[in-house]
């Protein structure tokens, strides 16, 4: 059981690392929370420990996406 969690761990904190990554490289606009990323670094680094333990317990309830339409 021990080992699973450990897994989970290290499997959010990759997933956040590659999703943080995607983000910046793409230059991602404001979300509804009308955060800039270049302040993403600080507010995660910030609030990480919060955002993993609900994470882990199945408590995060992501904000809403803005829709994007493509021309």
């Amino acid at each position: 059981k021990k080992k699973k969690k450990n897994l989970k761990k290290k499997q959010n904190k990759t997933n956040m690392l590659q999703a943080y990554g995607r983000v910046v490289s793409n230059q991602g606009s404001p979300g509804v929370d009308k955060m800039p990323v270049e302040s993403l670094h600080e507010h995660v680094k910030h609030n990480w420990i919060s955002i993993r333990n609900q994470i882990e317990t199945d408590t995060y309830i992501p904000q809403a996406t803005r829709k994007v339409e493509y021309t």
